[in-house]
């Protein structure tokens, strides 16, 4: 599943479980937490300088253009 459909799959699926997803950490934590290990590990290196959800979706979908382009 690339990393557009994981995220529009879980817009939809949080709404279902707004109690797990109260603050943006915890958003965060448990969006990585689905991808696969290589974009787990990437987002590892970029946590410091990425605070928000967007930011984070944007990275990984931008990685994600570049393994595909490889």
């Amino acid at each position: 599943m690339s990393v557009a459909a994981y995220e529009a799959k879980f817009h939809v699926l949080s709404r279902y479980a707004m109690q797990l997803v109260t603050t943006k950490e915890e958003r965060i934590r448990l969006f990585v937490n689905g991808l696969n290990y290589e974009l787990q590990v990437l987002f590892v290196h970029m946590t410091s300088a990425r605070k928000n959800f967007n930011e984070v979706t944007d990275f990984v979908k931008k990685v994600e253009g570049v393994r595909r382009d490889d």
